[in-house]
């Protein structure tokens, strides 16, 4: 039995604005940075049978494969765009004022 297709995303602080998402099908996996933007785009796949640390940016050698996981991923972008526009903000202000500061150390994102 085939394994269902996993995506995750991440939106990082720093760098800034960096959109990461990632999908799974099989032993797979393809990261690909700011999906459906014309901000650079960075593609990153790992056989996770031969390399489960994923430590060999194998993307140059798949490309029929990796064309196809990309499309795939920027298809699951695409249907989450309502939930992005409502989740997750535009802009970032930086440095972080101390309410913000306060609520991310409760969700225990941060340190003292």
């Amino acid at each position: 039995m085939d394994s269902m297709p996993v995506y995750s995303e991440l939106h990082t602080i720093y760098p800034p604005g960096q959109h990461l998402v990632s999908l799974i099908e099989g032993r797979k996996k393809l990261i690909l940075s700011n999906p459906n933007t014309s901000s650079s785009l960075k593609l990153e796949f790992y056989d996770l049978d031969s390399d489960e640390n994923e430590r060999v940016n194998l993307s140059y050698g798949k490309r029929q494969l990796v064309e196809h996981m990309k499309e795939e991923i920027e298809s699951f972008v695409s249907s989450q765009q309502d939930a992005h526009t409502r989740l997750v903000p535009v802009v970032l202000d930086l440095p972080l004022s101390k309410e913000r500061m306060k609520e991310l150390e409760a969700l225990g994102y941060l340190n003292k």
